[in-house]
């Protein structure tokens, strides 16, 4: 009875021995992983920023386009604006008349 009892207590260590070590194994395994996910992670975020960033360059460039037409719609450029009177005249002379005439 006495060898059974040594027996089972020796075949219980070498179990929980080998279980112990299963044990390290998946902990450090795991710890590898987190590790990778961590620094998946943070270049993701960098990504993530960066994009974040180009979009809203490019909002502020649509908005200044935008702002930038409506100025060019609201206010026409009108050739009767010049400081020198009618852009389309010399002396007297009209320029919009035809190159050659018969």
């Amino acid at each position: 009875m006495k060898n059974l009892l040594i027996f089972l207590l020796l075949a219980a260590s070498v179990g929980l021995y080998f279980h112990d070590k299963q044990e390290t194994a998946d902990l450090a395994k795991s710890q590898t992983d987190l590790d990778s996910a961590q620094s998946q992670n943070s270049e993701l975020t960098q990504k993530v920023n960066n994009l974040q960033r180009q979009v809203a360059n490019m909002q502020a460039r649509m908005q200044q386009m935008s702002m930038g037409s409506a100025l060019q719609t609201q206010h026409p450029l009108q050739p009767s604006a010049s400081p020198f009177g009618s852009a389309g005249s010399l002396q007297g002379g009209s320029l919009d008349r035809g190159a050659y005439k018969n």
